[in-house]
């Protein structure tokens, strides 16, 4: 190898291998010291994994100034001097941490923690457009693969503007290097290892991936743990794996947030792999980036693997690695707040549904011991009515014991979760016959519809494409049992906004083909937009930083912006629902809202709260946001003007909910948005008035730099209390107390509060949570 190079003088030294490499120190004539690197074929393909590493490394190291050796030498391919793919990189600076942990004191090693936190913060002020590796286009390009350019923002300039300034190569997002796509046949194999859009589409893939390999290799063996005279078959594999990914889809959250925002982060980072100063402690090389990949961070460590707490509970030494440990998540939390809050927020909310599910075992058990609940809830026939007597008094009394709200809530969610669960089942069981079936009938022609999607789930539907034999697509779509209440209802309005949009508006809508009732609910038949999700564009092209502003997010905002304003120009004379009657619209019915349906879906439960906001329905054909449709118009009714003159809430991609309670603090990240807004929303507006399609009265800007919370709280009764304490009672009040309150009311007010507290007193004494329908009487709705 040395001879090969032309490198002479050095003294060579074997290391100790790792998993997937063979390695040596070369120990220069002048005393500086090298690494070679060889990789070992279960490393998988050689060719990607030195290609990626070395990629991954120099953008890591000179575009986002993590500390990593410096690499001076390698080769992807065999046919070199050397005769195999190789790595020479500068030997890390300092001591190995391992080396060093145990001597240190519990300071020292809070300062390494909070180091590392830090380095993590810098990966996260990324998120790649695709989960994959880091490669040159030079490298993939000459293999004719797929690949994204990584023209997304860092600092005050893009990633490919920076590379262009400082003479780096232009750097790409392209297949996984993952050891387990390469493993054995599959090596060989054309399988989808990347890059994936989202983090479904990686889940369905490894599923479909393993099912190709099974399909072609898989051999009966033999599972002692299952049995001892029969084989498993490959059959029952992959049979196993085909109903993986019908559900694979559902396993992963479709939402654009911060757990779906694909960083780079060291998988492996014990101690071995953090090189300090020995006297300083600072972290001066970080190795090990072999297999690195950009993924969502929902599929990360939640915490490096060198703060693992290793000792037994009650020892000293667990102690102080959970000081470590507690350490990292309180530095996280207040590092990167997008990240904790998508991770740790809800383990520690699982942590405290699992102490109260102990809680609830045990007084099941108490009644069981007791005689008043039957074991396994079976009794005779004879005994029934009796049994559910007595199971409504305990359930109602097991319910007042709850010590908040959140416990009632707990109750009430899991009630709608049953629900769904057997609705879809039964959707399950009909599919893809019933999708085939539905499309068909609504699409009459000679064309017949041939191939189904799978399905995909929606806050509030379930939708799958279906393809007919002339290459036309439709989707078909059914409200979900247990988060749609009024879905009839819900399905007429929504059909009605869309005929109405189509036929007096310039806004691309779904058409809408046919609707109608199968066995278990509503469903409606529309013709299948092609686009990319506008929330999806901004992220990948911004990032998730609410800071962010330049030419993406400006486009972004025009269409927005356009949309408005056509939706503003139609006026009615009432609030409500719209249907068409004889040939013309009225307003006719109530407002179905989803503030509504919220609040008779479950009672006291807070809505979902879903990143991306109104971006979430418009899909985008092309770079520059050209509006190709706008989906999803579920509860949308006539409004009152002044909900078109608020200025939106969704301008910083995610909800003011979110930030309860500290609403100032959305404020004033809030206003810089809004002002943007508002700039692009006034030329819109000009070019609108120029064309003569709105007149200057019409203008939207100008009342909703004035117009927000009152609005937002109308909208929004979830935050209306935390709304009007926070941000309107002293502006319109001024400071003071309940006392001062009712200092303004007139002794006639006054009086009526004599009457009017006891009644609500009462009230409050005699609720109780509201008992769902039964599963017939959701499906008649």
């Amino acid at each position: 190898l040395l001879s090969d190079l032309s490198i002479a003088g050095v003294k060579l030294l074997k290391c100790v291998e790792g998993q997937f490499n063979k390695a040596f120190i070369l120990t220069m004539s002048r005393g500086d010291e090298l690494v070679a690197r060889l990789p070992n074929p279960n490393a998988g393909s050689a060719f990607y994994t030195i290609a990626s590493e070395v990629a991954t490394r120099h953008f890591l190291r000179d575009v986002m100034g993590i500390p990593i050796p410096r690499v001076y030498a390698w080769s992807a391919e065999p046919s070199n001097p050397v005769g195999a793919e190789y790595i020479i990189e500068e030997k890390a600076r300092g001591e190995p941490l391992g080396k060093l942990w145990d001597g240190l004191s519990t300071a020292r090693r809070l300062e390494i923690v909070d180091q590392v936190v830090d380095m993590e913060k810098k990966l996260a002020t990324i998120s790649f457009p695709k989960h994959g590796c880091i490669y040159y286009e030079s490298d993939l390009k000459s293999r004719s693969l797929s690949y994204e350019r990584l023209d997304i923002p860092i600092g005050s300039s893009s990633v490919s503007s920076l590379c262009a300034k400082s003479a780096l190569p232009d750097f790409v997002i392209g297949p996984s290097t993952n050891p387990r796509f390469w493993e054995g046949e599959r090596a060989t194999m054309k399988l989808d290892r990347g890059p994936w859009n989202t983090a479904a589409e990686y889940a369905i893939a490894i599923g479909k991936n393993e099912q190709k390999w099974a399909e072609s290799y898989a051999q009966p063996r033999m599972n002692f743990y299952r049995s001892l005279e029969h084989h498993e078959v490959p059959h029952d594999y992959i049979s196993l794996l085909k109903r993986y990914v019908t559900l694979a889809p559902y396993l992963v959250s479709t939402s654009m947030s911060i757990e779906q925002a694909n960083r780079i982060s060291h998988p492996d980072l014990h101690l071995d792999n953090i090189f300090v100063d020995p006297t300083t402690s600072e972290i001066t090389g970080i190795i090990d980036w072999q297999h690195v990949s950009a993924s969502p961070t929902i599929m990360q460590r939640l915490y490096p693997q060198m703060l693992e707490l290793s000792a037994a509970e009650q020892s000293d030494k667990y102690k102080d690695e959970r000081i470590l440990l507690d350490h990292y998540l309180d530095a996280v939390k207040e590092a990167d707040p997008l990240r904790w809050k998508a991770l740790y927020a809800e383990l520690s909310e699982h942590q405290s549904e699992m102490e109260l599910i102990e809680e609830v075992s045990g007084i099941m058990h108490q009644l069981q011991d007791e005689g008043l609940i039957p074991l396994g809830g079976m009794v005779r026939r004879q005994d029934y009515e009796h049994a559910k007597g007595v199971n409504d008094i305990l359930k109602q009394k097991f319910v007042d014991l709850a010590e908040n709200d959140e416990q009632r809530e707990l109750h009430a969610e899991e009630n709608g979760q049953r629900l769904f669960a057997a609705w879809l089942q039964l959707l399950s069981k009909q599919s893809p016959a019933l999708p085939l079936r539905l499309a068909n009938q609504h699409r009459r022609g000679k064309a017949q519809a041939i191939a189904v999607s799978g399905f995909s789930t929606g806050a509030y539907n379930i939708c799958c494409t279906v393809t007919f034999d002339d290459g036309f697509r439709a989707l078909v779509r059914f409200p979900i049992l247990g988060r749609s209440r009024f879905r009839t209802e819900k399905t007429r309005n929504e059909i009605s906004v869309m005929r109405y949009l189509s036929q007096q508006t310039n806004i691309p809508v779904p058409i809408v083909l046919g609707a109608g009732r199968w066995g278990c609910g509503p469903y409606i038949v529309m013709t299948f937009i092609e686009g990319t999700l506008l929330s999806q564009r901004v992220e990948s092209s911004l990032g998730l930083d609410p800071t962010i502003s330049g030419p993406g997010i400006e486009n972004a905002f025009h269409a927005m912006a356009q949309i408005m304003l056509e939706l503003s120009k139609p006026t009615f004379p009432c609030i409500g629902a719209l249907v068409q009657e004889s040939g013309v619209w009225k307003v006719v019915n109530r407002p179905l809202t989803l503030n509504m349906n919220e609040l008779v879906r479950v009672g006291n439960i807070p809505p979902d709260k879903f990143a991306g906001g109104s971006f979430g329905n418009v899909l985008v054909s092309d770079p520059n946001f050209t509006v190709a449709g706008i989906i999803d118009w579920e509860y949308t009714y006539v409004a009152p003007d002044e909900f078109t003159y608020a200025a939106p809430w969704w301008l910083l991609f995610e909800s003011p909910e979110a930030w309860e309670p500290d609403l100032n603090e959305f404020l004033s990240r809030y206003t810089p948005r809004l002002q943007l807004f508002l700039k692009v929303l006034r030329s819109c507006e000009d070019q609108q008035i120029q064309l003569q399609k709105m007149d200057d009265s019409q203008r939207l800007s100008d009342k909703m730099a004035q117009s927000f919370w009152f609005c937002l709280a109308a909208r929004k009764s979830f935050m209306f209390d935390d709304i009007y304490w926070t941000l309107l009672d002293q502006k319109y009040f001024g400071r003071g107390s309940l006392e001062d309150r009712l200092l303004l009311l007139s002794q006639e007010e006054l009086d009526g509060l004599e009457e009017i507290v006891p009644l609500k007193m009462q009230q409050a004494r005699e609720n109780v949570l509201e008992e769902h329908l039964t599963y017939d009487q959701f499906v008649d709705l």
